[in-house]
């Protein structure tokens, strides 16, 4: 369903950032400046990404508790963002250009999705629905092991991080496409891959499972149990 070379890089950013920002609360909390770096770029290719991956970010350096890294780090994300927007008014001929350009834009892209500009309740409607299928398209391929991997969650440390970690990184780009615009399956990807991770955690449960169950039970078990050495 894609129809714009340039809507991947919601993946690929949304990917990016929010693997530096989990490395830095486990391993460097430095990553979050290359964390802030990748931010401050995502707004050249996507205008949305900035706003939709900054609960993450903020929600990182809370944790981190680091003051001045996180001073030093929303500068490095307000230099990427200033350094687009200055170069966007200035090709533009003018601030006031470029806002009522931007205006018209938003306008024209959401009058008929959005109940926020002016949209009917069943248009919009039809947009939280066509959203549901995309999102739930890929789901289809796991959903079935969730229960698995909610119950491996909640037996893990770590679980109840892992579970905020991608609610915070889901949610931004799931309200964003539901409630103001969401018109095509590629404007989903950034909220597509915290929904891919958490499928891969149901599967991996569901494999460990399946080995607790039945490896001992030779040969059905080597079978059963995706083991990739006896594979």
């Amino acid at each position: 369903g894609l129809a714009s070379a340039v809507r991947p890089h919601l993946a690929l950013f949304s990917a990016i950032f929010a693997y530096l920002c989990w490395m830095s609360l486990h391993r460097d909390r430095r990553l979050l400046l290359a964390a802030s770096v990748v931010l401050g770029i995502s707004i050249g290719f996507r205008a949305e990404l900035p706003a939709i991956l900054f609960p993450l970010w903020l929600w990182t350096a809370w944790n981190l508790g680091d003051r001045r890294l996180a001073a030093k780090s929303l500068g490095v994300i307000a230099c990427g963002v200033f350094a687009y927007a200055v170069s966007i008014v200035v090709g533009s001929g003018s601030l006031g250009t470029f806002w009522e350009s931007l205006s018209r834009y938003l306008i024209e892209q959401t009058y008929q999705s959005s109940l926020l500009t002016g949209a009917e309740v069943m248009e919009w409607k039809r947009m939280v629905g066509r959203n549901l299928v995309w999102y739930g398209a890929g789901a289809l391929s796991w959903i079935w092991a969730a229960p698995w991997g909610w119950r491996a969650l909640r037996q893990s440390p770590h679980g109840r991080r892992i579970l905020l970690f991608l609610a915070i990184w889901f949610l931004p780009p799931f309200l964003l496409s539901v409630v103001f615009h969401g018109a095509a399956p590629g404007h989903t990807l950034a909220g597509q891959v915290p929904l891919a991770l958490f499928g891969a955690v149901c599967l991996c449960a569901f494999e460990a499972a399946v080995k607790r169950r039945w490896q001992p039970h030779w040969p059905l078990g080597a079978a059963l149990s995706l083991d990739r050495k006896s594979t």
